[in-house]
């Protein structure tokens, strides 16, 4: 049998239907909020470090020059309200080895990300080349040692930490420093 609306029934149907769409968002909230071991989260970014390698080339001088490169994957959050924005490339990776800073050489320009609905399906997410290159060769000698290279990464003024390690022959891409605490 039909129960009769009233307007205390529409009330208290409409009170728990608001109550539930507001602690949807709470527990949305609650999951999945943290980036992976080889991620960073930036306010509404997300950045990836994957394919980590060295590289020592000899020069026709008879020296060498000494380089990390890496890709980064950028994420721009799909759920951080719709904007369009150029990100300068100069100043978002640096790195150093111990209190060696490298050179970055790539990446350069600007990206151009947008979250916008209909536009964030192509402009949310960039992959660019990260080149560092390493002053020395006793600092390049301290990667294959397991020495992290600490890179900082700076978007819209938000920094944060990503570690390149190398075990063995594999490159392993950490956010969290990997260096025994003394």
């Amino acid at each position: 049998m039909a129960e009769k609306m009233t307007r205390r029934t529409f009330m208290k149907g409409a009170a728990a239907a608001a109550a539930a769409i507001s602690l949807s968002g709470v527990l949305v909230g609650c999951g999945g909020g943290s980036a992976a071991a080889d991620e960073v989260k930036l306010g509404a970014y997300t950045v990836k470090l994957y394919s980590a390698n060295t590289h020592a080339e000899v020069q026709g001088t008879g020296g060498s020059s000494y380089k990390i490169t890496a890709k980064a994957d950028i994420t721009f959050d799909k759920n951080a309200g719709g904007t369009f924005q150029e990100l300068p490339c100069k100043g978002m990776f640096t790195g150093k080895i111990d209190t060696v800073s490298l050179n970055t050489d790539k990446p350069t320009g600007s990206l151009k990300m947008s979250n916008f609905a209909g536009l964030n399906w192509f402009m949310s997410k960039a992959t660019v080349e990260v080149e560092m290159t390493i002053p020395t060769e006793e600092a390049y000698k301290k990667i294959a040692a397991g020495t992290p290279v600490e890179v900082t990464v700076k978007l819209n003024n938000v920094e944060g930490k990503l570690y390149i390690v190398q075990k063995d022959q594999t490159f392993l891409v950490l956010n969290t420093d990997p260096t025994p605490a003394e």
